[in-house]
């Protein structure tokens, strides 16, 4: 019985998160910049370990998962403090701002400093990039920071 609540509390969880990370990035999207983004994603989801993104061909909106992990790079930019490289998802209403988002995370992955903070997260004994939670949490619709605890703990836990 405890298993069949465990298993629906992290399904309800799950469609809190894809709701929360769905109403990320709006906008009037191609499913080419869509594409373009999930490129610009996938070699840092390489670096910290976690596996690359797919989408299906042909959609005009950014799935959860990609939402998702645009918004953990843009956390992990800012604790690098790489506040000049980070823009906020949420401002992106278009091609040419899914664009920019795409060259800013590009530029990311290219960047010493950036490669280097993510590398120190992965060592033995650092500090993980968000500790985890002192008590048990109950996931929340736009809980967009237990979200990101979440998806930075999966993928540092697949480093090493």
């Amino acid at each position: 019985m405890e298993a069949v609540v465990a298993r629906r509390k992290a399904k309800e969880a799950d469609v809190a998160r894809d709701e929360a990370y769905s109403n990320l990035l709006t906008g009037d999207f191609t499913p080419l910049a869509i594409a373009d983004l999930a490129d610009s994603v996938n070699p840092i989801l390489e670096l910290i370990g976690a596996p690359p993104l797919e989408l299906e061909p042909g959609g005009d909106q950014v799935p959860p998962d990609l939402a998702g992990a645009v918004a953990m790079i843009m956390k992990m930019a800012s604790d690098a403090g790489l506040d000049r490289l980070v823009m906020d998802p949420t401002q992106v209403k278009d091609d040419d701002g899914l664009t920019m988002l795409a060259g800013t995370i590009d530029a990311l992955a290219r960047n010493d400093s950036f490669r280097a903070f993510i590398r120190s997260q992965a060592e033995p004994g650092a500090k993980p990039l968000h500790p985890p939670p002192e008590k048990e949490e109950t996931a929340q619709v736009g809980a967009e920071d237990d979200d990101l605890m979440d998806f930075d703990r999966l993928a540092l836990g697949r480093i090493g």
